[in-house]
């Protein structure tokens, strides 16, 4: 039966992919934006409705409380910076999401208020992305006042932390860690301070670690995770590190995202009948469906094909990001095909059975739409 789904997916998107060929992959951009940013502006309004669906429908992603908050900010960053004229609300949005991301972010810490912390507590997921939304959020024109304790605060603790690595990685939690939340960290000081000497320095030095130390000789690409005492053993690249590391550095070095950008399309880069995306894992490597890549559907990685999304707008490969965008057309007919199924018979059962499938989400769930919202977004700042 599943087997049976897959071909019937694969036949009707194969049918649809031609049928849009033609079709204006921006407009489509454009259209997935506006459907997004409507229930978003709703929800801004009503902020206790919003923490409610992110409670019930977040808590199972990693960093899925976290994000939620943070990457919609973002995303209004980029809104206010590409239309300056309805930037005041897009910036008030951004702020009153980024003030609940930061209680979030508290909660997370173990403190009554981010301006009194210490150091980082091997937290570098939750302070690199609460700086990247201020960062950002100033960038597009918010007051520097509004979040500037706490901004002080976060560029001291992660620049410390960045000093006793000594190029080296940060953990992203006391657990566990990817490489990619020390890449956010530098990417967040640079935004925040980009004049600063030893920031600079910092940055240098991360990427000769990931050249030396890093980097998946077969492929070029940076391991996920390498350089730990509890996890020496690199972890293969994968396509949703790749493509939000690539998003992030394209704010602060055109030279580096472009490079890794161009090497992530010659491992990553599918074309699966008439549909095209991107894999989470390069060719021959049998790496685990999780709540990071989401399904992967025929060798296309579902976070990593949104993902690029962002990467292919920031690093000018406006080609890539219309094709990927021309397949949105395709959404409401394929939400149809997945309803007449139950979960449990869709390709990438275990995720949708665990998170469901609701159409009044444009990628079927809450955490997908923040991350998509943030991807389709993309504006340099």
């Amino acid at each position: 039966m599943r087997a049976g789904i897959h071909l019937l997916m694969l036949f009707c998107g194969s049918i649809l992919a031609q049928a849009t060929a033609t079709i204006d992959g921006n407009l489509e951009r454009l259209r997935a934006i506006e459907i997004i940013e409507k229930r978003y502006n709703e929800w801004a309004s009503d902020i206790p409705t919003y923490q409610r669906l992110v409670e019930r429908e977040c808590g199972s992603f990693p960093e899925g409380q976290l994000y939620a908050y943070f990457l919609p900010a973002m995303s209004y960053a980029h809104l206010a910076k590409a239309t300056p004229s309805n930037s005041k609300a897009y910036l008030a949005n951004s702020r009153m999401l980024i003030e609940q991301g930061i209680r979030v972010a508290e909660l997370i810490l173990e403190v009554d208020d981010l301006s009194d912390l210490e150091n980082y507590r091997h937290h570098a997921t939750t302070l690199s992305t609460a700086l990247l939304a201020i960062a950002l959020y100033e960038k597009a024109g918010g007051p520097v006042d509004d979040f500037g304790k706490e901004k002080n605060v976060l560029i001291a603790v992660l620049k410390h932390a960045l000093w006793q690595s000594n190029g080296g990685p940060i953990q992203s939690y006391p657990s566990y860690s990817w490489n990619f939340d020390t890449v956010a960290s530098l990417t967040a000081l640079r935004l925040a301070k980009p004049k600063d000497k030893e920031i600079l320095e910092y940055w240098g030095k991360h990427l000769k670690w990931i050249e030396n130390y890093g980097t998946d000789e077969s492929t070029g690409l940076p391991y996920s995770v390498r350089g730990f005492g509890y996890s020496n053993e690199p972890k293969p690249p994968r396509g949703c590190d790749l493509f939000f590391r690539i998003s992030l550095i394209a704010y602060v070095d055109q030279t580096e995202a472009q490079r890794l950008f161009k090497i992530s399309r010659k491992t990553l880069e599918r074309t699966v009948g008439s549909l095209y995306g991107f894999a989470e894992y390069p060719a021959g490597v049998r790496g685990a469906q999780d709540n990071d890549s989401g399904p992967i559907i025929m060798d296309l990685g579902l976070s990593a094909t949104g993902l690029a999304i962002g990467a292919a707008r920031a690093t000018g490969n406006s080609d890539v990001a219309q094709h990927l965008c021309r397949q949105f057309a395709m959404r409401d007919v394929l939400f149809k095909l997945a309803n007449t199924a139950s979960n449990s018979k869709l390709p990438g059962a275990w995720f949708w059975s665990q998170v469901g499938i609701n159409d009044d989400y444009f990628t079927g769930f809450l955490f997908g739409d923040a991350c998509l919202f943030y991807s389709i977004t993309w504006e340099p700042l």
